[in-house]
């Protein structure tokens, strides 16, 4: 089973070769409590084994699908491997939302929930199976237990478990908003990984043998690829896994300094946040540890001021561009880095464009697809198995590859995340006040929204403030709802003109044609207004805009809603008050208003129904906007109902426009 890294095709066989050769080598050193704690690859051996007899005993076992739920590096990281030596299937989930865990663990029929017992009582509380180990990924206490003796034979145990597995075999469901924006789940077998480790290991000249040993920095996600390459090129070199307490931007740089990783890996965000924790780019400090050398980056559009401040500080650049469908397919030689370039095509990469410009991609190490949605498997893939990119990039006569953008109506945030704006849009547009939107963040830090109001609401909107602030918290918050956590807008700002024609027109089969790349330099000031980069100024002849609106809740957890999303946008006066309200029914002789503001039953109030029929014919032929005389009825559980006082009035404006 202890297998050379030229044949170890399993995450399992990797671990075990490292273990087996260099025992007393430090496998995992993080930081916890203030201090720094140390497991050696022998030690971490006993702890996976005892993990495997502990999932065995809940009934854990080769092919079961279960899931990993924990935000921290050093629990994950014993979870998957020892789910990796059983033959389960994981699927990493760290996101703190009950509603969300149950949906995914039906969705899997999962045989077990793994986490921490900080999280365990939340989810025993809905009736899931349950194992949970300590923060240190000790089974029973919550302080590490360094030097702790582990079981006698757990090298020939996790051998015996892991013996059946192959290149092929499953390793996880790796979670993805991919090239459609909804969220899945990657099926990736082991030989990914094993290939993965190669090519950022050995074929970057690193040597397992070699002595001190590597030390690889892991402040990735271990729900995503970046940190999935980084354990399993670990594993490859028998190098030590570097954890800070905190990961991602929170990463303290106090504690990387003192961990003092020799190869370190960032997404450009990560590297954006050190960078200014440290003073700026102009900080006459080096960024890391004296003993960094490699820093690998990918996930997103890099920037390359930030990657020379490295390498002029010592540091080799290595950027890789690939994704979990299909694994990476490009990556940077050994000190022949180049600004702008991620570097040659893997020889065992196949790549070719589509008529459109696409980036056609396949490897020989593609997913099994997605797991539970053979229709979008289908449709990522052409009929001879290329997967579809949804990129554009540029290959040049020496084989480099340029990342140029995406091919489809995607962007990319700070993190790397893919957000397909569509949906989102989609559903704005259907707001009843709304005339126009477009969704922003584009290597931002979350989602935001450019919305003209409806022309009816510009012109008083000086007057319609509050109200349309109320509505636009209220709409927004309801459709985030049923968006992914990375593409809920944050954000809103009102504009006071529409987008100019060119920019945003209507296309073949009434959909929408927008040109993200010219509205987002027309409204330039509009968009640094709503992400604060820089002092708010018209810029381009474009005024400011009208308003910027935070959602409420759009940064918490996804939450579940069946409520029904209003079809009309209705405008109430009394006397000189007035206020927006939404309604999802209609009818000839009244409606039922959803309204914070609830008047006493009896009030006279005036309607005016200012979408969808704004502007249009009264039943006496003249122009103009449909109002209604009514008076409250009653209140309901989120607003009120009125009827109208003019039945046979209302009964003519109405029934031509109303179904039956």
């Amino acid at each position: 089973m202890r297998d050379s890294p030229s044949t170890a095709l399993t995450v399992p066989a990797m671990f075990l070769a490292a273990a087996g050769e260099y025992p007393a080598r430090t496998f995992l050193r993080w930081m916890q409590g203030g201090r720094a704690w140390r497991w050696s690859y022998a030690e971490a051996a006993g702890r996976i084994a005892e993990l495997c007899d502990r999932l065995g005993e809940h009934g854990v076992g080769p092919g079961d699908r279960v899931v990993v739920y924990t935000g921290e590096a050093v629990p994950s990281i014993l979870l998957h491997l020892a789910c990796a030596h059983l033959g389960a299937v994981f699927a990493p989930f760290d996101t703190r939302s009950t509603p969300a865990l149950c949906e995914l663990c039906q969705k899997l029929d999962a045989a077990a929930v793994l986490t921490t017992l900080d999280r365990a009582a939340e989810v025993r509380d809905v009736g899931l199976s349950v194992v949970a180990i300590g923060a240190g990924g000790e089974p029973a206490t919550d302080d590490p237990e360094p030097g702790r003796p582990f079981p006698d034979g757990a090298m020939a145990a996790l051998e015996r478990l892991a013996r059946d597995l192959t290149g092929d075999s499953l390793y996880m469901l790796q979670p993805t908003s991919g090239t459609t924006g909804g969220s899945k789940l990657v099926m990736r077998r082991h030989r990914a990984f094993a290939r993965v480790s190669r090519v950022l290991g050995a074929d970057l000249g690193l040597d397992r043998a070699a002595e001190p040993a590597q030390r690889i920095l892991v402040v990735q996600a271990m729900t995503h690829g970046f940190g999935q390459y980084l354990l399993a090129t670990g594993l490859a070199l028998a190098a030590e896994l570097s954890v800070t307490s905190r990961i991602d931007t929170a990463t303290p740089l106090g504690e990387l300094r003192e961990l003092d990783p020799t190869y370190v890996g960032f997404t450009p965000r990560v590297i954006r946040a050190l960078v200014q924790d440290n003073g700026g780019a102009a900080a006459p400090r080096r960024l890391l540890g004296p003993s960094a050398r490699l820093l690998l980056t990918g996930g997103a559009r890099s920037d390359d001021d930030l990657l020379r401040l490295l390498h002029d500080q010592g540091l080799q650049i290595v950027e890789v561009y690939g994704a979990s469908e299909f694994s990476l397919v490009a990556a940077t030689r050994p000190g022949q880095w180049e600004p702008g370039w991620v570097g040659p095509v893997l020889p065992d990469a196949e790549l070719r464009t589509a008529p459109d410009g696409e980036l056609l991609a396949r490897t020989s190490v593609m997913m099994a697809g997605y797991h539970g949605e053979a229709e979008l498997t289908r449709a990522a893939f052409t009929d001879d198995g290329f997967y579809r990119t949804g990129d554009r990039v540029e290959i040049d006569g020496r084989g480099m590859l340029r990342y140029m953008t995406r091919a489809r109506d995607m962007f990319n945030l700070f993190d790397g995340s893919n957000v397909s704006p569509a949906p989102g849009e989609d559903r704005m547009a259907a707001l009843p006040w709304v005339e126009q939107v477009v969704l922003v963040g584009d290597q931002r830090p979350f989602v935001a929204a450019l919305v003209v109001p409806h022309a009816s609401l510009r012109e008083p909107l000086a007057a319609l403030s509050g109200a349309l602030r109320r509505q636009v918290e209220v709409d927004v918050g309801r459709l985030n709802c049923a968006l992914e956590p990375g593409a809920r807008i944050r954000r809103v700002a009102l504009l006071d003109e529409p987008l100019a024609a060119e920019h945003y027109q209507v296309v073949a089969n009434g959909k929408l044609r927008r040109v993200r790349s010219a509205i987002g330099e027309l409204e330039a000031g509009a968009i640094a207004a709503l992400y604060g980069t820089q002092a708010a100024a018209p810029q381009n002849g474009r005024a400011l805009p009208l308003a910027i609106i935070d959602v409420p809740g759009a940064g918490e957890e996804r939450r579940r809603s069946t409520r029904t999303a209003a079809r009309f946008l209705l405008l109430f006066r009394a006397g000189d008050e007035m206020w927006l309200a939404t309604a999802a029914d209609i009818s000839r002789t009244g409606l039922l208003a959803e309204s914070q503001l609830v008047p006493p039953v009896g009030q006279r109030l005036t309607v005016e129904i200012v979408e969808p029929w704004a502007g249009a014919a009264d039943g006496a032929g003249a122009a103009g906007p449909v109002r209604l005389e009514s008076s409250v009825v009653r209140h309901a559980a989120r607003g009120f109902a009125v009827e109208f006082t003019d039945r046979e009035h209302s009964r003519r404006l109405l029934g031509h426009r109303l179904a039956p």
